[in-house]
């Protein structure tokens, strides 16, 4: 594959993107060792030895059911966020040997933890044991609140707000201006729906057991008084690889103290993804490489879709290593891909234009 690094952003989708079998092409080259790192580092938080291979196999993945008109979720939730870092980081760093480092990286809520450890800001042992509290963190928080996720795609913010107030559905992640995701009790999910379906619209509910970026999670003082306590041990420094913020896009995470406060800031502030997107192209950028399935690729491509300044911008979803030296797919332009829903065991790499995406493949939030 012919790549300008200088022109290319490498992405990391949010938490939720996982699937049996991931990592598998990872763990036969000398990589596995990232894999092995983040393990490692968990043992003091009560994961054995094999854990993290056996969910990465499949065993135990974060997942969310619907029975009886309600929602449930199991799954390991922490280990499942480390499995998905863990893999972004061995892809990121494959890629950047190959081709060189990027302009630019960029991480939406879960995923900016992968995108510290390849800008260098922060080492694997660390990442897996901030993206592991984190999300044990998150769910404690959420769990105490009642409070969950799920994406509303259709409708713009505008007829969000105008949803029934006892909802208590707030904008929490914008990844497109008509793909938002929202938090709010799961009570409601099934009553969102309905209202959401009146309105042109359609939700699909979140993989992960907690809200994220959501001020409401500020309530849960002690959880996050601990939180803010364990980020100073960590040993954030300043990044190799230019790294932006999703919080105030356009700016840089450029020193460890500002590393530090993002990591603060992100349980109780909106991620503006779709901004961070928007301004990409002044950048110099041409290309975005997100690493993950085919299906994190649904947001990026209905981005495109819908931001003119996006649609000469190439996206390539890389879920596996072959797909750093696959052949540059033919793009089908802005919009045009098939609807077909993907084959859960198919290919994991591909151009976004042709990787049959629906967005009941959403998995993520």
């Amino acid at each position: 594959m012919s790549w300008n690094p200088h022109h290319t952003a490498l992405l990391f989708p949010t938490g939720g993107y996982h699937w049996p079998g991931m990592g598998a092409d990872v763990d036969v080259t000398p990589r596995r060792e990232i894999f092995d790192r983040a393990e490692a580092a968990l043992a003091p938080c009560g994961v054995v030895s094999g854990s993290l291979r056996r969910l990465m196999a499949g065993h135990d993945q974060a997942r969310r059911v619907r029975a009886d008109g309600a929602w449930s979720w199991s799954g390991d939730f922490p280990l499942s966020m480390v499995a998905q870092m863990a893999v972004g980081v061995a892809l990121g760093e494959a890629f950047v040997e190959r081709h060189g480092p990027p302009c630019v990286l960029a991480g939406e809520s879960m995923g900016e933890l992968a995108a510290y450890c390849v800008a260098g800001a922060l080492r694997v042992e660390q990442t897996a044991l901030l993206t592991y509290r984190w999300a044990v963190d998150l769910q404690a928080a959420s769990n105490h609140l009642g409070l969950r996720m799920a994406v509303i795609e259709d409708l713009a913010e505008a007829e969000v707000a105008r949803l029934p107030r006892h909802l208590q559905a707030r904008v929490v992640v914008a990844e497109s201006p008509r793909l938002l995701v929202v938090a709010l009790p799961p009570c409601h999910m099934e009553e969102l729906d309905r209202e959401v379906i009146l309105r042109g619209g359609h939700t699909l509910v979140s993989n992960n057991p907690c809200a994220a970026h959501e001020p409401r999670l500020a309530s849960a003082t002690a959880i996050w008084d601990a939180h803010e306590a364990f980020l100073t041990t960590l040993a954030f420094t300043a990044p190799r690889i230019p790294l932006l913020s999703t919080l105030a896009p356009g700016e840089f995470l450029a020193e460890a103290e500002a590393l530090r406060k993002n990591r603060v800031d992100t349980t109780f502030v909106r991620v503006r993804w779709d901004e961070t997107l928007r301004g990409l192209p002044a950048l110099g950028v041409r290309r975005v490489v997100q690493f993950g399935p085919a299906s994190s690729g649904y947001a990026l491509k209905k981005f495109r879709a819908e931001e003119p300044a996006f649609a000469g911008v190439r996206i390539s979803i890389i879920g596996i290593l072959a797909g750093l030296a696959a052949a540059v797919p033919t793009p089908t332009g802005p919009g045009k891909g098939s609807s077909q829903r993907p084959d859960p065991g198919g290919s994991m790499h591909g151009d976004a234009d042709g990787s049959q995406l629906d967005s009941h493949d959403r998995a993520g939030c």
